[in-house]
């Protein structure tokens, strides 16, 4: 997969300060963009669970950031998609073990966009299919 010193955002940080929502208090569970506790869990519910956060930059998202789903970026242009993926470092299709400068890269790549900075990434299930999607939040330089 990823080298050996290749970590996870949760692997890295066992507790986040944007895990704290609304509420203002710590919860160390799955969080939506906005720091809440989701709903439908991934292990609850396996095949459609509510998108939550894996990485978050800073505590909030910049509004200005732009939002994209994974699998809707696949649908745009398979080709461009893979090959992407690929000169990005990336290894198969998951985004969730993946590290952060390989997605960065990989948006970069995609969009064409070198000054591209990832702010965000979320997992969910499609409630259609069960199968999951990942969500962008990103920052073009455009």
């Amino acid at each position: 997969m990823y080298g050996k010193d290749s970590k996870t955002f949760f692997e890295r940080n066992s507790y986040a300060p944007w895990m704290l929502g609304s509420t203002g208090r710590e919860y160390n569970g799955p969080c939506d963009i906005d720091g809440n506790p989701v709903r439908r869990t991934k292990s609850e519910y396996p095949y459609s669970y509510d998108c939550y956060v894996i990485y978050k930059k800073n505590d909030k998202v910049d509004k200005r950031a732009h939002a994209v789903y994974s699998d809707r970026m696949w649908e745009s242009d398979s080709e461009k998609h893979d090959k992407s993926w690929k000169d990005a470092g990336g290894d198969g299709y998951r985004f969730n073990n993946a590290p952060t400068d390989v997605v960065e890269k990989f948006l970069r790549l995609f969009y064409g966009d070198n000054g591209l900075t990832l702010e965000a990434i979320g997992e969910g299930a499609n409630q259609s299919t069960g199968y999951p999607y990942w969500v962008f939040w990103f920052k073009s330089s455009h």
